[in-house]
């Protein structure tokens, strides 16, 4: 290979310490270097792989949980409010059978006040 088929010619011509070029290439020809990239690398990335859906899974597992406690929630408010319907109705109900009592009470005062005020005879 001559200089001008390589393509990093320019780098080893500026290089004030020969020696910098030949440590790069020691460290890319280095066995670590190499296991590095054959095996380290792919099995980080089958680890952080692996690891994503652990927690991918966890998340769903989560939000599926919340949702049917969400459901949970839901159906016993709709029990609650539907008792406090019911209460206020009841309610309602009583109020209007005392205001029922009070208006035949009322009227059975306003037949007696009749009944005196034809019995008794201002002068």
């Amino acid at each position: 290979m001559t200089d001008s088929d390589d393509m990093h010619a320019h780098r080893r011509n500026d290089d004030t310490d020969d020696m910098q070029g030949h440590r790069l290439q020691a460290t890319v020809d280095s066995t670590f270097a190499k296991f590095s990239a054959r095996v380290v690398t792919p099995l980080l990335l089958t680890g952080l792989t692996v690891f994503g859906g652990f927690l991918g899974t966890r998340l769903i597992t989560q939000l599926d949980d919340q949702g049917r406690d969400i459901s949970k929630i839901k159906s016993d408010l709709i029990v609650v409010s539907t008792r406090l319907d019911e209460g206020a109705l009841r309610r309602i109900d009583e109020n209007a059978k005392a205001n029922v009592r009070q208006d035949e009470e009322l009227s059975k005062l306003k037949e007696g006040v009749t009944v005196l005020r034809s019995l008794v005879r201002t002068p």
